[in-house]
């Protein structure tokens, strides 16, 4: 009976090969952790051929650049292929689309004038399925968003030197919206720079409008940034963007940053006038076509992307958009008061704080009296100084703290309301209680 023996131990090394193996592994998909497709575009125009590159970020490197999660490219239509990442991916991400000497700008058919664009997003996007792009805007505000958060508050009152998430999130809102305020050419706050398209996509419910004017104050960050190239002698349009951008941190477009004179910025006497100018005829970079025409410059090039668009409102004129001109001062709350001048810079509501109690005029019952903000009974008299600050019909000239409505004695102290004889007039004000004057009630006591 011996093979009954050699038959079990064969099928105990036949199954014990097969778990070896991972026959008997679970194969249910949903615990298997799958790569994530990542898709997009890098746009200053459509970068076809670029070097696209995804990374953890690391906020503590001047770059941002943690770990590298992934690499592809883009291919002709200008759309992100050959990237995967890992599916249980988390935290902020960094996309970087990296310029190399095969890297064509779609606008402009000839080689990019900046050298990589980058955004900053939360990977669940990336779970989510949602494309990532990156711009010349988004590129913009991660830079100045990690300058702002270095800084501590207002993001969350760390000054350590080390930028957590919540502060590079809470950074880049505030950052979001000093980049729209100046260089958004009247983008509004419909426009979110990290979500909104900056070129037409096969979205049916798209926003048309709301992607050309992303799109128009792009092409116009450009034309600056290359006319203030050209005007300081030297530096390239990527210099001068990111001379911008350092410019921009201090919340003055004057070529002053936190540490002085900006070098590339220095001998650009007519900044503020090329800031400032109508971008509606400036001509973008590589082009004869004017940031006023990006209606046709989209419909245009949907040729190349592939996108299946309709653009025959973009091309009968029946989307339009005018930029307006750019401005050098932030205005973080959009109520048209510089943040150099707002006492209030988050507030839209409020401006102005004259007596300087914390309390914005416009919620200040007591503008220019520091010790009072509230009436709260509409009497006149600030809550801090009113007995009865909840009720408008009381008075108090005494100040005994009876208003005088009830008081027996409305202008001597007493508050004690006294009345012996009953009367109407309490003791404090009254003669003595016995009810009949006679001349005993004329005594040394009443005189005195």
């Amino acid at each position: 009976m011996k093979w009954k023996y050699c038959f079990k131990l064969t099928l105990l090394t036949a199954l014990i090969s097969l778990v070896g193996c991972g026959f008997f592994e679970d194969n249910d998909e949903d615990s298997v952790v799958q790569p994530l497709g990542v898709g997009g575009a890098g746009v200053k125009g459509p970068l076809a051929g670029a070097v696209v590159n995804l990374y953890l970020a690391d906020l503590g490197q001047a770059d941002l650049k943690g770990a590298i999660q992934g690499t592809g490219s883009t291919g002709t239509d200008a759309a992100i292929q050959d990237l995967e990442v890992p599916g249980d991916i988390s935290g902020l991400v960094l996309l970087e689309f990296a310029v190399d000497a095969d890297t064509t700008d779609l606008t402009t058919g000839a080689a990019p004038i900046f050298d990589n664009l980058v955004t900053l997003v939360d990977a669940q996007r990336l779970v989510d399925g949602d494309d990532i792009y990156a711009s010349v805007l988004t590129t913009m505000v991660v830079s100045l968003a990690q300058s702002n958060a270095d800084e501590g508050a207002p993001y969350s009152g760390n000054d350590d030197g080390t930028i957590s998430e919540a502060e590079m999130l809470a950074a880049l809102d505030v950052a979001q919206t000093q980049v729209k305020s100046t260089l958004g050419f009247g983008l509004g706050d419909a426009t979110d720079i990290f979500t909104t398209p900056p070129l037409l996509t096969d979205d049916p419910d798209e926003d048309q409008a709301e992607v050309a004017a992303y799109r128009q104050a792009i092409e116009a960050v450009a034309a600056i940034a290359n006319a203030v190239s050209e005007a300081g002698g030297g530096a390239t349009a990527q210099d001068a963007f990111e001379a911008l951008t350092e410019d921009l941190t201090d919340g003055i477009i004057d070529g002053q940053g936190d540490d002085g004179a900006i070098t590339d910025l220095e001998t650009v006497a007519t900044l503020t006038d090329i800031v400032t100018q109508d971008v509606t005829e400036l001509v973008i970079p590589g082009t004869e076509t004017t940031v006023g025409d990006i209606e046709t410059v989209l419909a245009d090039e949907t040729e190349e992307t592939g996108s299946t668009a309709d653009t025959a409102d973009l091309e009968s004129g029946e989307i339009a958009i005018d930029p307006e001109p750019a401005v050098v001062e932030v205005d973080t709350d959009g109520d048209e008061v510089p943040d150099s001048q707002d006492a209030f810079p988050n507030d839209p509501e409020e401006s102005a704080d004259t007596d300087q109690d914390g309390v914005g005029d416009n919620a200040d019952a007591f503008p220019e009296d520091d010790s009072e903000t509230v009436d709260t009974d509409g009497d006149g008299l600030g809550d801090n100084s009113d007995p009865f600050p909840a009720v408008s019909t009381e008075d108090d000239a005494d100040n005994d703290g009876v208003p005088d409505a009830t008081d027996n004695c409305v202008d001597v102290v007493n508050p004690d309301q006294a009345n012996a004889d009953g009367d109407a007039a309490g003791d404090a004000c009254d003669g003595p209680s016995t009810g009949v004057w006679g001349q005993s009630n004329w005594g040394e006591a009443v005189w005195q």
